[in-house]
């Protein structure tokens, strides 16, 4: 059918939390904290949010630690079958290390043409440095462009980060979801 405002009638669901439009980005947290369980429900999440695309949709994923760097390849993705698997191989590696520093993948994800229709924000824990400041540089970054992209936080059985997780879905007209554990995403 007919999605708002002419982004088409897809949509998307990652930790249960549904977003509309045609292009995905994630940009998830795969600090320390993230190792054993956590990583590996990232990691199912993850390849079913992406295997569960429409073929019209094109998709964009980014993890970020200390450092922060796309998962596969660096540049929007078709969701097609190929695209899909070679997907699922590199999200397979995904590994737990570093600090909790999101802001270069915003910039990574911010820096696509054309820019996303939504974006997905997962984390476990408390950001290094200023929270006042991630969310500054969020929403400057967002309010460059035409409209800002609606950016669907999505805090994982840690509550550290919920006030500005708060903030930076409001600032960009997100959600905010707190998920406590793998067993209670909303399939």
């Amino acid at each position: 059918g007919g999605g708002a405002g002419g982004t088409g009638g897809g949509s998307a669901r990652f930790f249960g939390v549904e977003a509309t439009g045609n292009r995905f980005a994630y940009i998830v947290d795969t600090s320390g904290s993230m190792l054993g369980e956590r990583i590996d429900t990232l990691k199912d999440q993850l390849i079913s949010t992406v295997v569960g695309l429409p073929e019209t949709a094109h998709f964009f994923a980014v993890e970020f630690n200390s450092v922060s760097k796309p998962i596969g390849a660096a540049k929007w993705m078709p969701a097609t079958g190929r695209a899909k698997a070679e997907f699922r191989r590199a999200a397979q590696g995904l590994d737990g290390s570093g600090g909790t520093s999101p802001l270069p993948a915003f910039e990574i994800v911010f820096a696509l043409r054309p820019r996303p229709d939504a974006i997905y924000f997962m984390t476990d824990g408390v950001f290094s440095g200023s929270e006042e400041e991630v969310a500054a540089r969020i929403r400057r970054m967002n309010n460059s462009g035409a409209r800002p992209v609606p950016i669907h936080c999505i805090a994982f059985m840690e509550r550290g980060s919920e006030t500005i997780m708060r903030k930076i879905a409001q600032q960009s007209g997100g959600t905010y979801t707190f998920v406590p554990s793998p067993s209670e995403i909303r399939p």
